[in-house]
């Protein structure tokens, strides 16, 4: 596969349809495409919108964002008011109505022939609004939308090859000591390894259906009502998760609205001055996040133990409960000890007899500190106490409630924390009355201004209201999944205890036979695709660090997780290694999945030099890049990629590009002549 052409349509930083031409010459020895600018130029747009292409809007793509929170499909096509443009065009939005259009087309040569693929987006500024469509040209299937579209360039291009093909080369370093799930499971797909997991998955849910086959009919009986009631629950919780989206819309547009409101009634008032408007603010951001943690701690306080700091005298009764059940567990009943006074206060007076035997006066010493010591536990029984439990519960208990006794003054930090909180509240509303001071206005001005401060007391009381029913519907949302947690477990207990009829028990003796039969091969492949990818990794990676003395050697053990060792074979830490270097492996990492997966796709390498030093460069100039596809596409600054290295790089590129965007908003492109 490569590209033969790249289409940008008011997407990003680029205005009005922006064309690439990509094709690479009969000539095999030239590979690259070089698209170049500075930083803000459009390279980043650039490498955004191929993804996006493929991907969609996924959280991926959204977290590329810098926020606080990821924001949703829509706050990402539209955007957010002084955060986030949206993914159309600036300047098209100035320029243009309240519905615009915007997307990114690409065509390119797979096995079949020529294929045309487009994802673009319909946006109604008016509604906050978006429509979404695929488009995809096949040769053999003809023109597919939606569903058939996604699917087609899901088997094309899969989302979990993207990070591996289609990055940037200053922040893919982070890949190097990630060894996390997501990142195994994304190379083992590019491996060939995944598909027999899902196999084995499926071969489960057979397994599954087996047994329920060869249960006895109450077994049968109790396990389709356990079954039946986590369908119910299943429907409980897709009923909550789809009210959670409608509060989450009403919160954002509440929001919004509440924006307006703002805006409006700053415009009235004249505002105060802007340093001292901002100061005022942040006092209030910062006694509001106080306010809420005293808030958190006295709401934590009345789920778990307020009632025992608030009623010392209860808790002193209680107290004193336990003590006399402590004292009545200790009790001997009474026929017992005067059975053990009799016995043991004769064992001195009959045979056998110590040696040397005791004296008269000795004998009788230690018969009397017997009688005293079985005197004491003769504890007299109480049926007086509130309550009565056994006695490691009336232990606990008592260690529990020692703690709040009235003595430690156990009221007195949730008294802290209300008055506290109260303060504040009281500040909070000082600072937000210095803000809305309205100045000198006119009186149908002053009138505006009422109105407007009423509709936005009413729109901030519905936005707690409505914040306080999602967290209601993710409380229950909690106590729903535990549940269901729990009968996923009664479950998976009955099926596991039902005898299986002889049908059925060969239909498993032999799923399991053939489960690890899947579970060898799988494992057999692992172990080869993970020997073949350990020897190109450390391959390439002498080839790209010739100059390394730190890392020796790159170990993968069977989960895919890479460890560097040094020539002791020692383990070398991460943070003992340059980010420069890290780029360096990660980028022989995936030459090496490349070369292992067999997988002809095109390259994208945004900031392609990173933290990387000339020597080093030079060889991913010379080694790397010239040798790694059919197609490579570089996006480097200007200083990335100067007049000696585009010496270097020279006999390999067959297209060059040079983008230009002084004013932020319109991307301009110019080929040069190679």
């Amino acid at each position: 596969m490569y590209f033969k052409s790249l289409t940008i349509n008011n997407l990003f930083s680029y205005h009005g349809s922006c064309s690439f031409d990509l094709r690479p010459p009969d000539d095999a020895e030239r590979n690259i495409v070089i698209i170049q600018g500075r930083n803000g130029d459009g390279k980043t747009s650039f490498l955004n919108s191929v993804k996006i292409l493929f991907s969609g809007v996924n959280e991926d793509i959204r977290r590329t964002v810098q926020r606080s929170r990821i924001p949703t499909r829509r706050q990402y096509v539209c955007g957010i008011e002084n955060e986030w443009w949206g993914i159309l065009n600036q300047q098209a939005r100035l320029t243009g109505g309240s519905v615009l259009s915007c997307g990114v087309q690409a065509i390119w040569e797979s096995d079949d022939g020529e294929v045309s693929a487009e994802r673009k987006w319909l946006i109604d500024y008016g509604r906050n609004e978006y429509q979404e469509e695929v488009i995809v040209s096949t040769p053999a299937l003809g023109v597919l939308l939606g569903k058939d579209a996604e699917d087609y360039l899901e088997r094309s291009f899969p989302r979990s090859y993207i990070p591996f093909f289609f990055f940037d080369g200053e922040e893919v370093q982070s890949l190097a000591e990630a060894n996390d799930n997501e990142v195994i499971a994304k190379m083992e797909q590019l491996l060939n390894i995944r598909p027999l997991e899902n196999i084995q998955e499926r071969l489960r849910e057979l397994v599954r259906d087996w047994r329920r086959n060869a249960m006895s009919s109450e077994q049968r009986k109790e396990l389709t009502r356990q079954e039946t009631l986590r369908r119910s629950k299943e429907s409980d919780l897709a009923i909550i998760a789809q009210q959670k989206l409608l509060y989450q819309a009403e919160i954002e547009e509440t929001e919004d609205h509440l924006n307006k409101i703002a805006r409006h009634l700053k415009i009235l008032r004249g505002s105060p001055d802007q340093e001292s408007e901002i100061n005022i603010k942040a006092q209030i951001k910062l006694k509001e996040e106080l306010r809420q943690q005293h808030m958190a701690e006295i709401s934590e306080a009345f789920q778990r133990d307020a009632f025992l700091k608030l009623t010392p005298g209860l808790v002193e009764k209680a107290l004193k409960t336990t003590e006399i059940l402590s004292a009545q567990e200790q009790r001997i009943p009474p026929e017992i000890l005067n059975s053990l006074k009799q016995e043991l206060s004769e064992i001195f007076t009959k045979p056998p007899y110590s040696s040397p035997r005791l004296e008269n006066p000795q004998v009788a010493f230690y018969q009397q500190r017997i009688i005293r010591a079985l005197e004491y536990l003769d504890l007299p029984e109480n049926n007086d106490a509130l309550f009565n439990i056994d006695g490691n519960r009336v232990r606990s208990l008592s260690s529990l409630l020692s703690s709040y006794q009235g003595v430690h003054k156990p009221h007195q930090n949730l008294q802290k924390s209300l008055k506290n909180a109260y303060e504040l509240a009281q500040e909070i509303t000082r600072l937000e009355y210095q803000l809305k001071d309205a100045g000198d206005m006119s009186n149908k001005q002053r009138a505006e201004h009422a109105r407007l401060s009423d509709e936005e007391e009413r729109y901030k009381d519905n936005l707690l209201t409505l914040k306080d029913k999602l967290r209601d519907h993710e409380k229950q949302q909690l106590i729903i999944g535990i549940e269901l947690t729990k009968i996923e477990k009664e479950i998976s207990r009955r099926e596991n205890t039902v005898n299986q009829a002889d049908d059925s028990e060969r239909q498993l003796k032999f799923a399991e036979r053939l489960r690890s039969a899947l579970n060898e091969v799988k494992e057999r492949l692992k172990r080869q695709k993970r020997a073949e990818l350990e020897e190109s990794y450390n391959r390439h990676l002498k080839q790209l660090l010739d100059s390394n003395s730190l890392i020796a050697q790159v170990k993968i053990n069977e989960h895919f997780e890479i460890t560097y060792l040094d020539a002791q074979q020692n383990k070398i830490g991460m943070s003992s290694v340059s980010a420069g270097m890290k780029q360096l492996s990660i980028t022989a990492l995936f030459w090496g999945l490349k070369e292992i997966s067999a997988r002809e796709l095109p390259l994208i390498i945004d900031t392609p030099m990173g933290r990387i030093d000339r020597q080093h460069q030079d060889n991913l100039l010379l080694k790397y890049y010239p040798k790694i596809g059919r197609q490579v596409i570089l996006l480097p600054t200007d200083s990335e990629l100067d007049e000696r290295k585009r010496a270097l790089l020279k006999p390999y590129i067959y297209k060059e590009f040079h983008l230009s965007n002084p004013h932020g908003t319109q991307t301009e492109i110019i080929e040069r002549t190679i």
